[in-house]
């Protein structure tokens, strides 16, 4: 008798709408919990220094992360001490210190690409950036606009928090 039941289609059908509901709830609160752990992670973020390293020939910059898009993954909203503008940061970007600006300034904007942009990359062929022919500043020009800024004292700020 069991056998026959389990057998009918309404029962299957019975069965895979509360599998299918069971699922669709799990994926809801995956989806959630992942958003709120951006969430957490975003709001310790907040006023980090960080290096933004361009996939093209353009200028590094140095920024203070002011907020986040609440997207998976959260992409952060980031005051930039270079353009003077506040930017939404689609690009790589890795904590600011001199060590690592030193570091990321000696690379061509090619070698940026292949190591933060395309690393996993599988053929002879290395990474390209795209040419956009704006001048791009030095490190000493860099290091000018951070000593003539207050992005140390936000820097420091944040760092104090740590």
């Amino acid at each position: 008798m069991l056998s026959f039941i389990m057998k009918s289609s309404a029962v299957q059908q019975l069965i895979h709408k509360e599998a299918d509901a069971l699922y669709e709830e799990k994926v809801k609160a995956d989806k959630e919990r992942r958003l709120e752990s951006h969430s957490i992670i975003a709001n310790m973020s907040i006023g980090k220094p960080i290096i933004i390293i361009p996939d093209n020939d353009s200028t590094i910059s140095v920024g203070i992360i002011t907020g986040f898009m609440q997207v998976d993954p959260a992409i952060p909203y980031v005051q930039d001490y270079i353009s003077g503008e506040k930017v939404v940061c689609f690009t790589n970007y890795i904590p600011y210190n001199e060590q690592n600006l030193k570091a990321v300034m000696k690379l061509t904007p090619d070698e940026r690409g292949g190591v933060f942009y395309r690393c996993h990359q599988e053929s002879e062929e290395g990474y390209k950036a795209d040419a956009r022919g704006e001048k791009a500043l030095s490190y000493d020009e860099i290091k000018e606009v951070i000593e003539s800024t207050d992005f140390l004292d936000e820097a420091r700020k944040y760092w104090s928090k740590s």
